[in-house]
């Protein structure tokens, strides 16, 4: 089935050669990565932000406006959830400055590759 020419919404085109030294993408066989657009740009730093006013936002509903009661596991329960916000808000600066720079990978997917692992083993014990 053939596609028209339509760009879907979070996808972009990719570009002719602009020139030598372009970033290559690592799929798409030694065609430039093409420029995000600015409401792709805009998204991503939206998707940042709301994780990080999520953090105070959530432990004021759940103790102030719900009235959660603090007894440690369910404080420990909500760190947890903070701790996975404040992650994901700073995946997504990450991913934000990967698209800048057209990078093939965000900086610092190490670091995420053992959170990963290291959030499961908190969420299960938590």
């Amino acid at each position: 089935m053939e596609r028209s020419g339509a760009v879907l919404p979070g996808e972009f085109r990719v570009a002719e050669c602009p020139g030598p030294g372009a970033p290559r993408c690592p799929f798409l066989k030694n065609r430039p990565m093409a420029s995000p657009t600015v409401p792709v740009l805009r998204r991503v730093r939206t998707l940042a932000i709301l994780e990080w006013v999520n953090i105070p936002l959530i432990s004021w509903v759940l103790i102030g406006v719900l009235g959660m009661p603090p007894t440690p596991a369910n404080l420990t329960g909500l760190l947890l959830v903070l701790v996975v916000l404040a992650e994901g808000g700073a995946y997504w600066w990450l991913k934000r400055a990967q698209l800048t720079s057209r990078s093939p990978v965000p900086r610092g997917m190490g670091v995420y590759r053992v959170l990963a692992r290291v959030n499961l083993a908190l969420l299960a014990g938590g």
